[in-house]
């Protein structure tokens, strides 16, 4: 796996975020993470600027991983499987470091699959993303909500055509000394469904 090239050029040290989230069992009083259901390590270089992220299969082992070259206000990013085939690329336009489109190409036809914008509020909070299809339709849109620590609290999520409607609510319950959540519990309807645990880190890139 060629992993971390576009990163780093020599020894360089990159941050690193790892987000996992777990089903959840019980109710409110007896709840408790069981089983992994999502999980990505995403680097960032000496600037600040996102240049890889690695996505993980539930059974915690890597499902395939993602380089971002970027160029001023614009970047390739090309995903990749665990045995370095090309799998789709995006074409992600950036207002400094806020990704404000993002447009998807099957990595071996190059036809396109989909895009999606993004806006945000005057603190970098990213507010609402919109999903369109290949024909540019919109799908889907999710509103983002933040406590006073721009740590998100909460979704809403509607099909376009009124299909459905996806909502959940976030408890924060551990933060880091600068206020940043490390550990929250997602609610619908009032009912505890995933555990979010998040970790900061280092990582010396190839």
């Amino acid at each position: 796996m060629c992993s971390l090239f576009s990163c780093a050029e020599g020894q360089k040290e990159l941050s690193t975020e790892t987000l996992e989230i777990y089903d959840v069992t019980g109710t409110e009083n007896d709840k408790k993470p069981t089983i992994l259901n999502y999980k990505e390590i995403k680097f960032y270089d000496g600037d600040g600027y996102l240049c890889q992220q690695d996505f993980y299969q539930v059974d915690n082992t890597l499902k395939g991983y993602e380089i971002i070259q970027r160029d001023g206000n614009k970047a390739t990013s090309n995903y990749f499987s665990t045995d370095d085939k090309l799998l789709a690329i995006y074409n992600i336009e950036f207002d400094g470091t806020e990704m404000t489109r993002r447009v998807g190409y099957d990595g071996v036809t190059k036809e396109q699959l989909r895009s999606e914008s993004y806006s945000y509020s005057p603190k970098g909070e990213l507010l609402k993303k919109a999903i369109y299809n290949s024909q540019g339709s919109l799908v889907r849109t999710f509103d983002l909500s933040y406590d006073e620590n721009l740590n998100e609290v909460g979704f809403v999520s509607y099909a376009a055509d009124a299909s459905s409607t996806i909502s959940e609510s976030y408890l924060i319950s551990k933060v880091d000394e600068s206020g940043r959540w490390l550990e929250k519990w997602g609610y619908t309807d009032s009912t505890p469904v995933s555990f979010h645990r998040r970790t900061f880190g280092k990582h010396l890139g190839r």
